[in-house]
């Protein structure tokens, strides 16, 4: 009989401020400890969770979007020594345009191998489209 890989994948629903980046990573954290400290393998946030959802013409800021890509950085040196993939929304500047991506933390992850390899392409590929990617 063959043995089935399964991983543990959370949903995390961290405590968000509208527009607070910082408080909003800070919960972000406690939500991978606790995953992890559950063994997930895997960690989805909504969307938008680093900013919060209803900043409306905020998202049109520089401040906000600096500050947000600021937190996502902050995040990937958070969760680099961690064996857990996050994947955590958040507002990305184009050159005319804000999208609503959900970055995705390319960690070496026992089961992630594809996950990692498919994960980067699909970003690399949007990226690309949208005239934002940087070699």
């Amino acid at each position: 009989m063959s043995s089935m890989n399964f991983i543990r994948v959370s949903a995390a629903c961290p405590v968000t401020k509208v527009a607070d980046v910082d408080f909003n990573v800070a919960n972000i954290k406690l939500c991978i400890d606790k995953a992890v400290a559950e063994k997930a393998k895997l960690v989805v946030f909504p969307e938008l969770s680093v900013t919060s959802y209803t900043c409306a013409d905020l998202f049109l800021q520089k401040q906000l979007l600096d500050k947000s890509e600021e937190g996502i950085r902050d995040l990937a040196a958070y969760s680099k020594n961690k064996d857990v993939l996050i994947a955590v929304g958040a507002p990305l500047r184009g050159s005319t345009i804000v999208f609503s991506i959900v970055p995705t933390s390319f960690l070496t992850v026992r089961y992630s191998g594809l996950f990692r390899k498919a994960s980067f392409r699909i970003m690399k590929s949007f990226m690309n489209a949208a005239g934002l990617h940087r070699d």
